[in-house]
């Protein structure tokens, strides 16, 4: 079970979702003034959550990171199209084709 009560706090951390989201989403410094506090605004941002990762995720990251090789990698086993498969096939009753997907490691290279 996680803990998605937790709140962590990402301002002065750099964050776009706290520290920077006046520029990007108004194009205004802190002079401009709203009818809200910064912190009241609901922010509902895809990649900028303000909850901690879950445990299984962080000790993925530090047993990679103690292999002490940071260079390119890509999906080589099996398992990976198997939990796809899996979650296609429980949510969408809809079983992929592995010969018609592939893997990328992000938006830009997959357009």
């Amino acid at each position: 079970m996680y803990n998605f009560d937790e709140i962590i706090d990402r301002r002065n951390t750099n964050a776009l979702n706290t520290d920077g989201f006046r520029g990007y989403i108004f194009h205004a410094g802190p002079e401009k003034v709203f009818p809200y506090k910064d912190e009241e605004f609901v922010r509902m941002w895809v990649a900028d959550m303000e909850f901690g990762v879950a445990p299984e995720i962080i000790d993925a990251i530090k047993a990679r990171l103690d292999r002490r090789i940071y260079g390119y990698t890509s999906v080589f086993d099996g398992k990976y199209f198997e939990a796809f498969k899996n979650w296609c096939q429980k949510h969408y009753d809809w079983t992929p084709v592995e010969s018609e997907l592939y893997y990328t490691p992000g938006i830009i290279p997959a357009l």
